[in-house]
């Protein structure tokens, strides 16, 4: 069967494109490949830290799986999947996170690729606290919608 993918990388240059390659390589093995950041880029910023593991532990609490990175902006998915969700993405900053929680609630194979993570170009446009409110709005509801147990 053939299957065609979809890849996404985020345009501020704080993801390695070199390493989309290597993501494609566990394709089409797993229904989604992602690139899981590291790095002391990634590491910065206390209230993103908090932010992140708080996000990471609900979405591991919920799924039942380990989550290394639950909104990382580099992955690989199959695209006749997605399209099988199409209503219930979300939009924006949370469509990482949203289609993370899809795939582990309804047991797709899911894997996770170590990446550097590099410093942005230009400034991010992230509001930290009204975007924080809303990834963990959005989660709760993915939550609920797909595993509501």
């Amino acid at each position: 069967m053939l299957y065609l993918c979809i890849a996404i990388i985020d345009g501020d240059g704080s993801y390695p494109a070199d390493k989309i390659s290597e993501l494609y390589s566990y394709y089409p093995e797993y229904d989604m490949v992602v690139g899981a950041r590291k790095g002391k880029e990634y590491k910065k910023g206390i209230f993103k830290r908090v932010a992140r593991v708080m996000f990471n532990r609900l979405a591991e609490y919920a799924s039942g799986k380990k989550i290394p990175d639950v909104n990382s902006g580099l992955r690989i998915f199959k695209k006749e999947i997605i399209l099988r969700y199409k209503d219930s993405l979300c939009t924006g900053f949370s469509f990482t996170t949203t289609i993370t929680l899809i795939f582990f609630l309804n047991h797709y194979y899911v894997k996770y690729v170590p990446i550097e993570y590099i410093k942005r170009k230009g400034t991010s446009k992230v509001r930290h606290l009204k975007d924080t409110f809303r990834a963990g709005q959005i989660i709760v509801e993915t939550i609920l919608y797909y595993n509501p147990t």
